[in-house]
């Protein structure tokens, strides 16, 4: 029985280096002898890494190599040299984010550093970018204040000074800086009856409301800062100074506060007998480069239940956390955040006109163009700078770029019990990757001549996305990569619907139905791989799953499905899509009308063709599990194939109990018979 246990090797989330350490750890635990490393090593990698050896092995196999030779083989194919530059650069500029701890700051720039190769003077780069990059600028002074201080008494003395930031925050007094508190552009939230009691003395009136809310001013900063602004409600700043004193309120139609602090609230009371507390902002984009629907705002209750959504990315290899806003077209930053983070970027002056509810207008600066990523999907996307602007917020454009998936469970009925057993009962069948069915496919040739034709140029604008999906494939297992290659033909990217990229070969001729990659749930015959060879700017790869763009596939295809739900009741199947009903079939006047305007279509040119005694005969048949169809065709000067004659038949009782392979026999029988 081992000691301990070590998952399987995640290709896509894990660091290969530390799991080569773990497993040696496990090794020596358990005193493995050194002829069963490579049998261990291969062992706990798991399928999805096992077949990424193989494919780096061949023509050889993983198990004929030496431990250390599989080690290192993986290691350059999961983590290529870096740039030695680029990673210090990312070092430079990892800064803490707001909000982020002491600690979780101190990790991200020790996870950067370990690629930087600052050798001997590690913790003086540490130190450098440590104190530079503290969000607090009171921390960063009292710091910079030390005389010959190192990288361990800065990060002492920075955790000492967020302890009692802390700790003062907790007991009411908050310490100086900008904080959570910072006044936001996008958002306005209610802050409770408590807020508003506090402010109870101020008017309604602009004046009124600065007055009642400034008085004191002799007092210490501090106290002044706890006391809630008349106009908004927020802590952070006093009522002259509030950017909504000409704002008009909702509820009275005063002008110099907000709903929220209206003191006329009480007055207007919901459906259940409690006062409204929700707060709201939005912005109308009135740039018509922008369309209708370019309008963003949010709506935020002063509820505890509903709280914005968050998302953490990395914005030019910035950790930024973002509020995401499915209203809003654009994605925003302020110009704070800006000059912090993104200052050394062009901006571009492309201005909106943004207009807040009131009416008054908000310019923005311009945009700039960064690169953002977000798990394992990145783009290059606009991101505009608002001058007085909130925390950094995602709108649509971003959300859907980046495949971003928002779902929220409000109740689960019974309804999902059944899903949830079939998926305990088949989890094979639920899980993820792609599916791979029984039998295999063979292709054949007329011409056993192979055929090499050599890559075509693609747009600049595709390789990288080409090259992108080129990898997804090899990761799936679909194609790998090999030297050299007899058979030899050009790929053809082409754009689906949702954006990306579906790599077919062959120009002339491909499937156009959006399959979901079902036709690479086909393992090929081994003997046929050879024969799918793709040429591209990045090498030769060769199918080990079917390819999309070989004319033969989708009528095999097909039948592999009415194969596999053949017996099923109430099911139809055409490709991929599959129909299941327990609705009794109606033949209406509508499917009449449609049924006799097919059979004009079929017996009438151009689709059908006059019999030409000069022509190629070709004979198409298939089977289903009710009838038999035969096609006579011949194929012109123009390379299409045109139908002379068509004919079909109803199976008897007897020939409904056929096989599958005598049904698709006896349509030959009937195809031959029939036009002979």
């Amino acid at each position: 029985m081992p000691i301990s246990k070590i998952e399987p090797f995640s290709v896509d989330s894990q660091n290969w280096d530390s799991y080569v350490r773990r497993l040696k750890q496990f090794i020596t635990l358990n005193s493995i002898d050194d002829g069963l490393k490579v049998a261990t090593l291969l062992t706990l990698v798991g399928g999805e890494c096992y077949n990424l050896l193989c494919d780096l092995c061949s023509p050889d196999h993983p198990e004929d190599k030496e431990f250390d030779e599989l080690v290192e083989l993986l290691k350059h194919n999961l983590e290529p040299e870096k740039s030695e530059i680029a990673e210090r650069h990312s070092f430079r500029e990892r800064t803490q984010l707001q909000g982020e701890s002491i600690r979780l700051y101190l990790q991200g720039l020790k996870h950067l550093a370990k690629t930087c190769n600052f050798g001997s003077k590690l913790e003086e780069n540490l130190r450098d970018q440590f104190v530079s990059g503290l969000y607090s600028e009171e921390m960063r002074s009292r710091i910079f204040a030390e005389k010959d201080i190192d990288y361990k008494r800065a990060v002492e003395l920075a955790s000492a000074l967020e302890a009692a930031e802390r700790h003062a925050s907790t007991a009411g007094a908050p310490v100086g800086g900008e904080g959570a508190g910072a006044d936001a552009l996008h958002r306005v939230s209610g802050n409770g009856p408590a807020a508003r009691a506090r402010a109870s003395g101020a008017g309604r009136s602009g004046g009124a409301g600065g007055a009642a809310a400034s008085s004191g001013g002799g007092g210490d900063r501090a106290a002044d800062a706890r006391v809630p602004c008349a106009r908004c409600g927020r802590a952070t700043h006093t009522p002259s100074k509030c950017r909504y004193k000409n704002f008009t309120c909702d509820l009275c139609g005063m002008k110099g506060h907000l709903k929220v602090m209206c003191l006329n609230k009480s007055n207007h009371v919901g459906p259940i007998g409690k006062a409204k507390s929700k707060g709201q902002y939005f912005i109308n984009n009135h740039s018509d480069s922008e369309g209708d629907d370019g309008n963003f705002y949010n709506l935020i209750t002063g509820g505890e239940g509903d709280r914005p959504y968050y998302a953490t990315l990395f914005v030019n290899y910035v950790k930024c956390k973002f509020e995401i806003d499915t209203g809003s077209k654009i994605s925003a930053i302020s110009k704070t955040f800006y000059d912090k983070y993104f200052n050394h970027i062009v901006m571009h002056n492309k201005k909106l006109i943004l207009k807040s509810y009131t009416g008054d207008t908000i310019d923005t600066l311009g945009y700039i163009d960064v690169d953002v990523r977000f798990g394992q999907n990145s783009a290059k996307l606009k991101l505009y700078v608002v001058e007085n602007g909130g925390p950094p917020l995602m709108g649509r454009t971003w959300i859907k770029e980046l495949k971003l998936t928002i779902v929220e469970c409000h109740k689960i009925t019974e309804r999902d019990s059944i899903a949830s057993k079939l998926k305990r009962e088949y989890p094979e069948v639920f899980a993820e990757g792609l599916g791979t069915f029984k039998s295999c496919i063979r292709l054949h040739l007329n011409d056993k001549k192979p055929v090499f034709v050599k890559a075509r140029p693609l747009p600049l604008a595709l390789r990288e996305r080409v090259a992108t999906e080129l990898e997804r494939l090899q990761r799936e297992g679909v194609i790998y990569k090999v030297d050299r290659s007899d058979y030899g033909t050009p790929i053809v990217p082409v754009i689906k619907s949702n954006g990306d990229i579906r790599i077919c070969a062959g120009g002339e001729q491909y499937t156009k139905l959006d399959l979901s990659n079902a036709f690479q749930q086909c393992l090929l015959h081994e003997e046929s791989r050879a024969m799918t060879a793709i040429i591209t700017h990045v090498g030769t790869f060769v199918y080990r799953r079917v390819p999309f763009g070989i004319k033969c596939i989708p009528e095999n295809f097909q039948k592999i499905m009415e194969e596999t739900l053949n017996g099923l009741p109430s099911t139809a199947v055409f490709a991929d899509d599959i129909c299941i009903t327990d609705v009794k079939w109606v033949w209406t006047h509508k499917c009449d009308k449609a049924f006799i305007k097919i059979k004009e279509l079929l017996s009438s040119a151009p689709v059908l063709a006059n019999y030409d005694p000069e022509l190629p005969l070709i004979l198409a048949v298939d089977s289903s599990a009710y009838g038999l169809g035969a096609v006579l065709m011949q194929r012109g000067a123009d390379d299409r194939e045109r139908p002379v004659s068509c004919a079909s038949r109803a199976l008897n009782a007897a020939e409904c109990n056929y096989s599958q392979l005598d049904k698709e026999a006896l349509a030959i029988v009937f195809g031959v018979t029939k036009h002979h």
